[in-house]
């Protein structure tokens, strides 16, 4: 009752109030919407100088296929069947794996560790470390890849998590299961 009754006698405490969460606010989405067109990956790094050649090769490749891939959850051979039977791409179409490792998220700014290695005849694994966030790199490496030839494809697929396992980071939970059964 008591907040009521100074709120209702002077009302300048809850306009003081107001306008600091409008100014908070605003000043959030100005800075956003002027942040937002920055690139954060500043450059590449190579393990080897024979990643430097692999993913100089990569550059004139006509059109790679970019598939990000979470180590431990299913082979890339039989990803690499399945993405190439459910979308028709030719044998000669390259597919390259991308494993990236998430270093410190407070630098805002990155400077990827890329190592490319060749498995197969026309399979590709790329692993990039310190990176710090998974989308930034995909696209800095699909904006890369496209500047002496033609974009790449980017491949993305549903999580075999089930969502609340996803969310909570659970991953031994795989969709369908119940949150009990999985842990």
């Amino acid at each position: 009752m008591t907040t009521l009754s100074v709120i209702v006698t002077s009302p300048t405490g809850l306009l003081i109030a107001f306008g600091f969460i409008v100014a908070i606010l605003s000043m959030s989405v100005v800075i956003r919407a002027v942040r937002s067109d920055e690139m954060r990956t500043v450059g590449f790094d190579f393990v080897t100088p024979e990643s430097k050649f692999l993913w100089d090769s990569l550059r004139i490749v006509d059109f790679p296929v970019l598939v990000p891939h979470r180590p431990g959850w299913a082979g890339r051979e039989d990803k690499e069947a399945c993405i190439r039977r459910d979308h028709n791409l030719d044998p000669h179409v390259e597919i390259v794996f991308l494993e990236i490792e998430v270093d410190d998220p407070s630098n805002f700014y990155q400077r990827l560790m890329i190592e490319v290695v060749q498995e197969h005849a026309a399979l590709h694994h790329q692993g990039d470390q310190r990176c710090v966030s998974i989308a930034h790199a995909i696209a800095a490496i699909a904006l890369e890849l496209s500047r002496e030839s033609k974009p790449p494809g980017l491949h993305f697929g549903w999580s075999d998590m089930h969502p609340a396992g996803r969310e909570l980071e659970l991953p031994g939970l795989r969709r369908g299961q119940h949150p009990i059964e999985g842990a």
